[in-house]
């Protein structure tokens, strides 16, 4: 028997069920547009309202760095008020203050903050930079290096922080260079003295404060779209009942050994790899079917956006192939305990209980950290956070995790299946 001669049987078989049909296409069309209208209020008015979030700030800069900055402005005649151009000025301004908090510690104290989940982001401003701000407003070229590192899972969060401090970064530089213009004019025309004599520092540092917060605001906040509930919800809701197409084909073996079809094959020389690889390209195959309609739904319907089209396919592809070594396990201890129950308390308790870590139900923004972590361990849970940063504009290195974890989930699952596969057929 060929393999596509298996692989049409079984697709043959679950698109004459009619109840399955509904159930793994209309149901979750349904769930979508009620969940999608009736939990809107998870969401701000700018989309998935991510709350507080929380920082440590390591400040490597010396405690004398200050004072000898400042002391390389003496030619100009005045003295620069460095702290108002920190970047503390920035996290305390009113408009950042509102959403991002921080705590200074040291190093090993933030890394364990970090790893433990406390925190969403280490933002390290290196020794030196003080100083390099002051190289950068004599008009010296220099570095303003500030490191943000991102807590596992919190991709959104991380982003926004390193948003901030590259707008932080990029602002200051563009305004140095304004002032540096300015000195080499005066310079030029022999009005240095003048100019410094009159120039009211005070005004320009305050003055570079508000538009280092209206720079912020633009390019940090603003980097990635917003996520509706349209949007999250006809992602949750899809990669939840994607886990039915494995619950579907987990019967796939039994019925063969059940009408006896199974003896035939095993005589037409068709070995366990071959057979396995024919069941799951049939799970495969409806897992991507179900991915087209439901998101083609959403998306005509909603009128959603999926970000980046080639990252669209390649999340489709890794999550039908997780949800596929999903179904090849399935099928191999349903078919080991010979009773297709084993399958419904599949789709009854367990795909229930994977929907609810892996964010299905609610945004995992909005519960305890602990199901951040549990969700990279579900295929639903790696779906929703791919397509997610695909929607809101992530690039595709952020997503590259997200969908190696999906592909490795899948050939673990299928290997596992092939190894407890029984060595000999049931009649």
């Amino acid at each position: 028997m060929k393999l596509t001669d298996i692989i049409s049987k079984d697709m043959r078989v679950v698109l004459r069920d009619r109840v399955a049909l509904m159930f793994i296409f209309l149901m979750p069309i349904v769930l979508i547009t009620i969940l999608s209208f009736a939990l809107g209020g998870v969401f701000s008015s700018d989309g998935l309202s991510i709350g507080q979030i929380n920082i440590a700030v390591v400040d490597k800069t010396a405690e004398d760095e200050m004072q000898q900055a400042a002391e390389q402005m003496a030619g100009y005649g005045a003295f620069l008020d460095m702290q108002q151009m920190s970047l503390y000025t920035v996290f305390d301004s009113k408009e950042v203050s509102g959403f991002l908090s921080y705590t200074v510690m040291d190093e090993a104290a933030a890394k364990e903050k970090l790893q433990d989940g406390d925190i969403d982001a280490v933002v390290t401003i290196p020794k030196g930079f003080n100083a390099g701000m002051i190289n950068v407003m004599m008009g010296n070229d220099d570095d303003l290096n500030v490191d943000v590192t991102g807590a596992q899972n919190r991709t959104m969060e991380s982003g926004i922080v390193a948003g901030i401090v590259r707008a932080y970064t990029d602002t200051f530089c563009t305004l140095a260079a304004d002032m540096d213009i300015l000195i080499q004019t005066a310079v030029s025309g022999g009005m240095i003295q003048e100019m410094i004599g009159n120039l009211d520092f005070e005004s320009f540092m305050k003055s570079l404060s508000q538009q280092l917060d209206i720079k912020i605001n633009m390019e940090g906040i603003a980097a990635r779209k917003a996520l509706s509930s349209f949007s999250y919800y006809s992602i949750a809701i899809t990669c939840m009942f994607v886990l039915y197409s494995a619950g579907q084909g987990s019967t796939f073996l039994l019925t063969e050994s059940q009408e006896k079809t199974l003896l035939r094959l095993t005589a037409a020389g068709v070995s366990t790899k071959k057979l396995l690889l024919g069941k799951s390209v049939a799970v495969f195959s409806l897992c991507v079917i179900q991915l087209i309609v439901l998101l083609g739904f959403s998306t005509l319907a909603f009128g959603i956006d999926w970000g980046n089209p080639l990252s669209f396919v390649l999340i489709s592809i890794c999550v039908a192939i997780s949800v596929t070594g999903l179904g090849v396990l399935l099928m191999v201890f349903v078919y080991r305990a010979g009773n297709p129950s084993v399958g419904n308390v599949f789709q009854s308790v367990i795909a229930q209980v994977l929907a609810l870590f892996g964010g299905s139900f609610l945004p995992l923004s909005v519960l305890p950290p602990f199901f951040s972590t549990v969700a990279l361990f579900t295929p639903n849970g790696l779906a929703i956070m791919a397509y997610s940063g695909n929607v809101t504009g992530a690039p595709l290195i952020e997503i590259v995790p997200y969908l190696g974890g999906s592909v490795l989930l899948g050939i673990v699952l299928y290997f596992l299946g092939l190894m407890l596969f029984p060595k000999e057929r049931r009649a």
